[in-house]
């Protein structure tokens, strides 16, 4: 007997196609703005800052990893005082792990960009406001995967909609005035409020 794809399954990909949509708008917004309103120069300068911030997050992105499955394996069982605990004990060593790394970026901001050449040195405030959205984000931990895992995607997809628009506004207002200044503060506001609602939507949905 031919066994089709169960409705749930084809309603989660769909979800895990849209955040994944979304998460793409939120990340080339603020280039692509760059690039319109004030060119190569700057977006080259630019993306060097984002991707050394990128690298903050590898902790973070290490353990969801790992915790997703667990977070859905806990979470179907009804132990949410356990699901609770490990949320706030992998939170805790994020953030810890990774506030070494992002005091150094921000105390060397000058020295890190201008290895790229002296051109680059510009981007040093880049670094640092954009260091300070991924602490927010690292800070939260997991909050993304746990709406995710526990049935509780469509608040997920609505936070990563509402935050989407939210990126491309601030990007097309702030960047011809700003310019990479400009796309830094979108990107951090961007990730901070996006994190600091999830965190508010696992409370509401989970207790947590």
């Amino acid at each position: 007997k031919r066994l089709g794809i169960k409705p749930e399954v084809w309603s989660f990909s769909a979800v895990m196609f849209g955040v994944g949509l979304m998460q793409f708008f939120m990340g080339q917004a603020d280039r692509i703005a760059l690039g319109v309103y004030r060119g190569a120069h700057d977006v080259g300068v630019y993306a060097v800052a984002a991707a050394l911030i990128a690298y903050e997050a590898i902790i973070l992105q290490s353990v969801n990893q790992i915790f997703a499955p667990v977070i859905a394996d806990v979470h179907s069982r009804g132990e949410h005082v356990l699901l609770g605990r490990m949320f706030q004990t992998l939170t805790k060593w994020m953030l810890g792990l990774t506030c070494p790394l992002a005091i150094v970026m921000i105390a060397f901001a000058r020295p890190i960009m201008r290895m790229f050449g002296h051109d680059f040195e510009a981007g040093w405030i880049v670094l640092v406001i954009g260091t300070c959205g991924q602490l927010v984000n690292c800070g939260v931990g997991s909050v993304g995967y746990l709406l995710l895992m526990s049935g509780n995607q469509r608040r997920l997809v609505r936070v990563q909609v509402v935050m989407a628009a939210v990126m491309v506004v601030l990007s097309l207002q702030l960047v011809p005035v700003w310019g990479a200044l400009g796309a830094a503060v979108a990107a951090a506001i961007t990730n901070a409020g996006m994190n600091a609602w999830n965190l508010f939507e696992v409370r509401k949905a989970l207790k947590l």
